[in-house]
């Protein structure tokens, strides 16, 4: 810096002296103690400015960077952290996607389980209504005496008509219920 300064000061000395030569309107034209105290008074602004204002107008500046350094690290390091949520909460999403697939899958196969238990149950205790129908129409007229009219072997046979028919009809309402649910 003070090898500019002194550049500087003898440039601007020697300016007065090549202008007096060529040029008679010249600004250094005049007195030379002029040039002498205006370029002095120029020093001391210079070097005041040096001392007292540069310093702050520097770190000011130093400081301005920094903290844009910083908001722009921060904000890339948002956007990274943002970024990583995101694909955390679309993997949460996908998986919890797929295991309520996988749950529904299970229920309708425990409700297709449950439906075939109840029909074979039904199928098991009809047919079991009509063996104990059966058996015991067979076991009265096997067992009682012989009715001329033969009122006991057509009560027997009755209940065991109306047994066949109770099974047929629930067979069918179930052949129904299963055709309205497929449907």
């Amino acid at each position: 810096m003070k090898k500019l300064l002194t550049f500087a000061f003898l440039a601007l000395a020697a300016i007065p002296v090549y202008a007096a030569e060529e040029a008679p309107l010249s600004p250094f034209a005049g007195n030379l103690g002029n040039a002498i105290w205006t370029l002095g008074i120029f020093v001391i602004v210079v070097l005041v400015l040096g001392k007292f204002a540069w310093g702050p107008v520097l770190s000011l500046l130093q400081e301005r960077e920094r903290f844009i350094h910083k908001s722009l690290s921060d904000a890339k390091h948002d956007r990274d952290e943002a970024e990583a949520r995101l694909k955390d909460y679309a993997n949460k999403l996908q998986s919890a996607q797929a295991e309520a697939v996988a749950i529904i899958e299970e229920a309708r196969r425990d409700a297709e389980r449950l439906r075939e238990d109840l029909r074979e149950r039904a199928k098991s205790e009809a047919d079991t209504m009509v063996k104990n129908a059966e058996r015991q129409i067979e076991l009265q007229t096997t067992r009682g005496p012989a009715d001329p009219s033969g009122s006991r072997r057509s009560v027997g046979h009755d209940r065991l008509e109306a047994a066949r028919a109770q099974y047929h009809e629930g067979r069918q309402r179930e052949a129904h219920r299963g055709h309205a649910e497929t449907d």
